[in-house]
């Protein structure tokens, strides 16, 4: 979900809850989460796992595609 002022609450399948903040850096989560979150130029976002084991896009409102 897209948030109003920018940040984005990513829910996972297992009722993992992650918000993600907008930062100097982009949009960074707090708590351990080992993921980061990338706005892309055409307004989508990508979820990449930080050792590089999976990635998940979504489309400019925060939905995944199926």
């Amino acid at each position: 979900m897209v948030h109003e002022e920018g940040s984005v609450t990513y829910y996972g399948r297992a009722g993992t809850t992650w918000l993600f903040t907008n930062s100097s850096s982009g949009l960074t989560a707090s708590g351990g989460v080992k993921a980061k979150l990338v706005q892309n130029g055409n307004g989508t976002y990508t979820l990449s796992a930080n050792d590089g084991s999976g990635k998940q896009d979504f489309d400019a409102a925060g939905s995944s595609p199926r």
